[in-house]
Formats: structure tokens, sequence, C-alpha cells
């Protein structure tokens, strides 16, 4: 249900994402008739599919029971913006002997088309 929440334009190019507990309930499940929910990949070792989609470990997605499962083209729904080069300063003061160098950047990031991401949780699917 959550993949067909999205518009199908949205489809190509989408991936689920959910952390490793997630991951592994999925494992163990299996439709009406026996079939595991999940199945490997022809063209890629070690991926594994749902509903034709790959899948995605993140450890930042919370475990079941929050919002523990998103789908969507997250290239088309999600910018990652550079606001600031990353730049090396050494610091030869600090560590006696040694020189220590510090690096600075600065990273932003925004959903930039919300139809193309959903998240679903426990008892409802919602948009991002």
């Amino acid at each position: 249900m959550l993949k067909f929440q999205i518009p199908i334009e949205w489809h190509n190019g989408g991936s689920y994402l959910m952390n490793q507990k997630t991951f592994a309930l999925l494992l163990t499940m299996s439709d009406a008739i026996g079939r595991p929910l999940l199945i490997a990949s022809p063209t890629e070792g070690g991926q594994f599919l749902l509903n034709g989609s790959p899948i995605v470990i993140a450890s930042q997605m919370p475990n079941p029971g929050a919002t523990p499962v998103a789908f969507g083209n997250w290239r088309q729904g999600y910018m990652i913006v550079d606001r600031r080069a990353l730049t090396m300063l050494p610091d030869p003061y600090s560590a006696g002997f040694c020189t220590l160098f510090r690096f600075e950047t600065r990273i932003g990031g925004a959903v930039s088309c919300p139809n193309a991401i959903r998240l679903c949780g426990s008892n409802k699917c919602e948009s991002e």
C-alpha cells in the first residue's frame, strides 16, 4: 500500500528505507500461500526486492513501532545542499609537536518534492 500511495511517475528509481530490525522482520514474513515477501534481486547480489523495488538499510530509521518504513524516489524527493565548501585549517599549537588539522563544512537538506516520498508507521501511512 505504501508504494502505491505516491503517483506512478515517482516509482521509477524508488526504494524502501528501513533499519536492520525492520528488515529482519520482513525476512520472516510470507504471504497467504507461504511465499516470502522479499525476493532476492536477479541482477544484483545481496539485494532484496519488495514489490519490485530495492530495499536500503538505513540505521537512522526508527525501530518498528514509530515510522519504520519509507518509500520514495529519493533523488527527486529530497535535496542535499553543500552550503559551504570543505575547508582545512592547520593548528600547529594545540598538540605540542604534532600539527592538528581541523576540517569544516556546512551541509543542509530539505524535502523538495513531498509527492515523491511516503512514510509508513505502525497504524497509518502519511505523506512527508
